[in-house]
């Protein structure tokens, strides 16, 4: 347990730092971004900052989810599973995140991995879907959090 306290923790953070980037942001652009920013990159040092530190946030939590948090929860609620789709599914089940939201957040990660620059249609939309969902990963990581107190008490 003292492992998921600190991963949970460390995902808090996290998202906070993206909330941070996001609302830095919001003061100079307008949401969700235009094609016209993302093509202005290369001239705007401040937004390609912001922009890389909302993808590498967003890919840590992401990749913290589903390579070590879903499992640590598995353990300490006692839930057994086959693969990692099965538990999706029971993490589905305890009311945690659908299949579909994990697959959606999952896609996000995977584009920003094999985005290329001149991809500016495919990243600008990527980055407004990154945005987008940050609120879902805070519901999924409060969800563990609410589960882990009950689980304890």
């Amino acid at each position: 347990m003292d492992k998921l306290l600190l991963h949970i923790q460390n995902l808090e953070k996290w998202l906070k730092f993206l909330n941070t980037y996001i609302d830095e942001i919001k003061k100079y652009y307008s949401l969700p971004l235009k094609e016209k920013y993302i093509e202005d990159l290369d001239n705007d040092k401040r937004l390609r900052e912001l922009i890389d530190l909302i993808i590498y946030n967003f890919s840590k939590i992401q990749s913290l989810l589903g390579e070590k948090v879903f499992k640590e929860v598995a353990d300490i609620m006692l839930i057994e599973y086959n693969d990692f789709i099965d538990l999706l599914a029971k993490l589905e089940q305890n009311g945690i995140l659908t299949i579909g939201e994990w697959k959606k957040l999952r896609v996000i990660r995977n584009n920003f991995s094999h985005e290329y620059p001149e991809e500016i249609i495919e990243i600008t939309q990527n980055l407004n879907d990154a945005i987008e969902n940050v609120e879902l990963l805070k519901t999924i990581v409060r969800k563990i959090k609410n589960k882990m107190i009950q689980n304890a008490g």
